[in-house]
């Protein structure tokens, strides 16, 4: 799977869909039989399956490929009218805040961060 990454920065999106990914793999091991995958550790499953669960919660298990790209096109298309960084970008796809408020504050918090 190729991940697109914005600035080294991955989507909540890509994220699960690599862990998801992840998951068909090892059971589709596990149906053939074949050894387990010796890299993988139970500390590594746990946390995959804690990023898979709690990203289900997320906006982005609600997302498509399309969409995100979409919007992150959108998003720098319009930079004349709001000049956000990459994060700033990547957190608005992540949390697909639906207010104006919300808006303003992953910007405001970013320009807290800058200071």
């Amino acid at each position: 799977m190729e991940v697109v990454t914005y600035d080294r920065l991955v989507a909540d999106f890509e994220a699960l869909e690599c862990v998801r990914r992840q998951r068909e793999r090892r059971e589709a091991g596990r149906a053939k039989k074949e050894p387990p995958d010796s890299g993988s550790s139970g500390g590594a499953l746990a946390a995959e399956e804690a990023t898979e669960r709690y990203l289900s919660k997320m906006p982005a298990a609600r997302e498509t490929r399309e969409a995100v790209s979409a919007c992150w096109r959108a998003l720098s298309e319009h930079e004349h009218f709001c000049r956000l960084t990459t994060p700033e970008k990547l957190q608005m796809i992540n949390h697909r805040p639906s207010q104006a408020v919300a808006v303003h504050l992953v910007s405001e918090q970013a320009s807290l961060d800058k200071n």
